[in-house]
């Protein structure tokens, strides 16, 4: 179509009424416009093609993996980070998905604001910890998600109380440190 477009243009412009001097400078816009577009591939489009990003690429377009399909998604405010149980990726990185901390009503208020937050999260095979932190009252919050449980399909079916059911939180810091070492949980939060 924009081919088609173009050569209707140029003939319209060739054929035309115009003074030859403007004809020739509008025919020279046309062709620095038409040719100006880089279409040629590069590296990045192939891990694109492919779906095999890397940890760095992931990482660029707001995709921290957690493991087991879980992701901490970041936008471009720090208070758009939340981690979801993931359902839509695009060559390879997470970009929806099951909000699991914060869930959405605790994560923006009932004027549309942000109210709560993902600070930091660590992750090993088993489990997710994380820390929140809640807008209004600078006030943290800590959670813990149990990975040892396997789901399907859940772009298709709402897999949310099946994964809820494996969170622990919000729990203060006492006793986070008391359930972290009740589950022999040895992951520590970046400090910021």
């Amino acid at each position: 179509m924009f081919v088609y477009s173009t050569i209707h243009t140029l003939c319209v412009i060739l054929f035309s009424n115009l003074f030859p001097m403007k004809r020739i400078s509008l025919i020279l816009a046309l062709l620095l416009t038409l040719f100006s577009c880089d279409r040629t591939k590069r590296k990045d489009d192939k891990a694109i093609d492919k779906g095999t990003m890397t940890v760095a690429e992931r990482q660029m377009w707001g995709d921290n993996d957690l493991g087991d399909n879980f992701s901490l998604l970041e936008g471009d405010r720090i208070e758009d980070r939340i981690i979801v149980y993931c359902s839509g990726r695009s060559a390879g990185a997470c970009y929806t998905g099951t909000a699991i901390v914060p869930v959405y009503k605790r994560h923006m208020d009932s004027n549309g604001n942000y109210a709560e937050y993902v600070e930091t999260a660590n992750a090993d095979d088993k489990f997710i910890v994380a820390q929140t932190l809640q807008v209004k009252d600078k006030l943290k919050n800590y959670w813990i998600i149990s990975k040892g449980f396997k789901i399907e399909n859940c772009d298709k079916i709402n897999c949310d109380s099946v994964i809820q059911s494996n969170v622990l939180g919000p729990l203060d810091q006492n006793d986070f440190q008391k359930k972290a070492a009740e589950l022999k949980i040895n992951l520590k939060f970046d400090k910021n």
